[in-house]
């Protein structure tokens, strides 16, 4: 049942569901600019959308304290290797197989999370649990070492988190995201993309490559097929291994918002070089793979958000770009991404510890 209770709100929580607004969910404010390859005819945006967000009130969660999914690479200054342009195949092909194994392992923990225990064994295991184990309300259980490190404040979030953060937001957000046609997917679809981009630049016929079967799996998933149930896409990319950015895909208007939470770190040429791959692979994807023929295969435009809040102690762009996602699906209410305050990003930080989010 959908939950009223937000991620983070500064505001008491709503007691009833919010009530959908007739504004569309994202139309481009004063502050928006409008990239070299945006088109001055573009939409105004998506559909319909809620008034009030919801958040990570139901925090999923993954046991995996004894083993590290994510590539260490002792050059990176923060330590982890992630999938970019500018990764090696290895490693990105090392990053996206372990997320696809992160999605099954949490795919299965919810499919088997017991509901109905006996009150006194439940409680047993609970306190046996809570002595290495976090269990937030989601019935899955991550590692302190890991929730530790999306609590504190300028801790480095890495691909595993990010994925953690996008299955939370799925999970919780699944009544509102069918109302709108939309999904939040992890990081394994842009960096998939981001391995396959000097193939795609020396293919003469980009309509014969062969796609990789773990894109297939994501946009052909049954009942979340692209183009048919999900019109609209949420995902993380990371840029040059050291920053995340929100992406927000209108599969239909062929465009894509994004969601930097420190734009002074990269100008406008940089985020068109960081999205050629994403841009130019979107409509081949959605003509050969999900064969819908109803846009061409022209490049999907972009614009970049300005006037948003800027994390420039960095460290937090993972969790504010979930957070920021969040809020474009749900129209971006008070507080607004411009309202955030490095105090909030630390309090919702702490909340996903707590699990009380």
């Amino acid at each position: 049942m959908y939950s009223p209770i937000p991620l983070f709100n500064p505001t008491p929580a709503a007691t009833t569901p919010p009530t959908i607004s007739p504004n569309p969910l994202f139309t481009p404010p004063p502050g928006l600019t409008t990239t070299p390859t945006s088109s001055p005819n573009k939409p105004a945006g998506f559909s319909t959308h809620y008034s009030t967000p919801n958040a990570f009130a139901a925090t999923a969660s993954f046991k995996g304290s004894t083993s590290r999914l994510i590539y260490q690479d002792p050059t990176n200054e923060h330590g982890v290797g992630e999938a970019s342009d500018s990764s090696p195949d290895k490693t990105v092909r090392r990053v996206v197989d372990e997320l696809n194994v992160l999605h099954k392992r949490l795919s299965r923990k919810f499919a088997s999370s017991v509901t109905h225990r006996q009150p006194e064994k439940q409680r047993t295991i609970t306190r046996l649990r809570h002595k290495s184990f976090h269990v937030p309300p989601s019935k899955l259980d991550f590692s302190n070492q890991f929730l530790l490190q999306l609590a504190t404040p300028s801790q480095w979030t890495d691909s595993l988190h990010m994925a953690v953060l996008m299955h939370i937001l799925d999970m919780h957000h699944k009544d509102v995201l069918q109302m709108e046609n939309a999904t939040f997917m992890p990081p394994t679809l842009t960096s998939l993309m981001q391995s396959k981009d000097r193939q795609f630049q020396a293919a003469v016929k980009k309509d014969k490559i062969r796609w990789d079967h773990r894109v297939s799996k994501l946009i052909l998933l049954p009942g979340k097929t692209w183009m048919k149930e999900f019109q609209k896409v949420y995902t993380p990319m990371i840029w040059a291994d050291r920053h995340w950015a929100g992406l927000a895909i209108d599969l239909r208007a062929g465009h894509v918002d994004v969601l930097d939470s420190l734009p002074s770190l990269y100008d406008g040429e940089d985020v068109q070089r960081f999205l050629r791959p994403i841009l130019q692979m979107l409509p081949y994807l959605i003509r050969y793979l999900v064969k819908n023929n109803s846009r061409d295969l022209s490049p999907f435009t972009c614009q970049r958000r300005t006037g948003t809040y800027e994390n420039t102690r960095s460290g937090d762009c993972g969790p504010v770009c979930a957070k920021f996602l969040e809020l474009h699906l749900f129209g971006d209410p008070y507080t607004h991404m411009s309202g955030l305050t490095d105090a909030m990003v630390d309090k919702f930080r702490q909340q996903i510890r707590n699990g009380s989010v």
